[in-house]
C-alpha cells in the first residue's frame, strides 16, 4: 500500500542522453516523484518553467559549465514554475572529496545528488524540496509584510498630521482602514510577523514638523485641497 501523501514534480537538465535515462529510471522507482521532465539544455528548461507548471525539484547535470549553471539558477528562480523549486546539482561520486562541494554551493544550489543514485538519497531530496518551498514562501510573506507595514505607518502618520492641523481626515482615514483590512486574512503566524515588523518600523519613524497653516472655513473642497498641500510640504521637509 502506498502511503505517500505528497508527490513532487521534477525537471532534469542533462545534455547527455545516457545520463538522462539514468536519472529518469532512478526517479521512476521513487513513488514520491509524480512527473519528471528531462531537458537537454537550459533554454528549453527555462521555457518550461516560464509556463508556470509547479516544479518542486530541478536536477542539474555536472557536465554543464558552472557560469551557465549559476546564470540558470538565478533566472529560473524568477519564473512562475521555478520560484519555489529546490535546485539540486548532480555530482560524480569522486567529487565528494576536496572543495568541489563548497565551490558549487556558491553558485546558488540548494543541495547535491551523487551518482550512482540511491533510493535514500532521492527521498532525502524530496524532504529538502519541502523545506525549500516553505522557506521561500515565508520569505515572500515577510517581504510583503514589510511593504504593508511601511504603507500603514505612512498612512497613519498622514492621518495624525492632518488631524493635528485641524483638517478633515475622512479621506486619509478611509485609506488607512483599507490598508488595515488585510489583517482580516492573517494567520496567527502572519500576525506575529506583522507585530515584529511594525515595532521596528514605528520605533524608527520620524514625526513630521508642525505647521501653523489652518483653515477655518466650511468648504470641504478647500479643506481637502489645503490638506493635500500641507502633506506635500511636510513630505518635502521630511525628505
Amino acid at each position: 500500500m502506498n502511503n505517500v501523501t505528497e508527490r513532487f514534480n521534477a525537471l532534469g537538465i542533462e545534455p547527455v542522453i545516457a545520463a538522462r535515462m539514468r536519472l529518469k529510471q532512478a526517479t521512476i522507482e521513487i513513488p514520491e516523484f509524480a512527473e519528471v521532465d528531462l531537458q537537454g539544455d537550459f533554454g528549453n528548461a527555462l521555457q518550461q518553467l516560464n509556463k508556470g507548471k509547479r516544479t518542486d525539484v530541478i536536477f542539474i547535470s555536472p557536465s554543464l559549465p558552472e557560469p551557465d549553471i549559476a546564470s540558470f539558477i538565478q533566472n529560473a528562480k524568477k519564473t512562475p514554475g521555478g520560484q519555489d523549486a529546490a535546485y539540486i546539482l548532480v555530482m560524480r561520486n569522486e567529487d565528494r572529496e576536496g572543495g568541489e562541494i563548497a565551490k558549487r554551493m556558491l553558485i546558488g544550489a540548494d543541495g547535491f545528488l551523487f551518482e550512482p543514485f540511491s533510493v535514500d538519497a532521492l527521498k532525502e531530496i524530496t524532504h529538502l524540496a519541502t523545506k525549500v518551498k516553505k522557506d521561500r514562501a515565508d520569505e515572500r510573506e515577510k517581504m510583503a509584510i514589510n511593504v504593508l507595514v511601511g504603507d500603514i505607518c505612512r498612512q497613519l502618520d498622514e492621518v495624525a498630521y492632518i488631524k493635528a492641523c485641524q483638517f478633515d481626515v475622512g479621506t486619509s482615514l478611509r485609506k488607512l482602514r483599507e490598508k488595515c483590512s488585510a489583517f482580516n486574512n492573517f494567520t496567527e503566524q502572519t500576525l506575529n510577523m506583522y507585530f515584529n515588523a511594525a515595532i521596528d518600523v514605528f520605533e524608527k519613524s520620524i514625526p513630521r514638523a508642525k505647521t501653523n497653516k489652518s483653515y477655518g472655513g466650511v468648504s470641504n473642497r478647500v479643506r481637502d485641497r489645503m490638506a493635500k498641500k500641507i502633506m506635500r510640504e511636510a513630505d518635502k521637509n521630511k525628505a
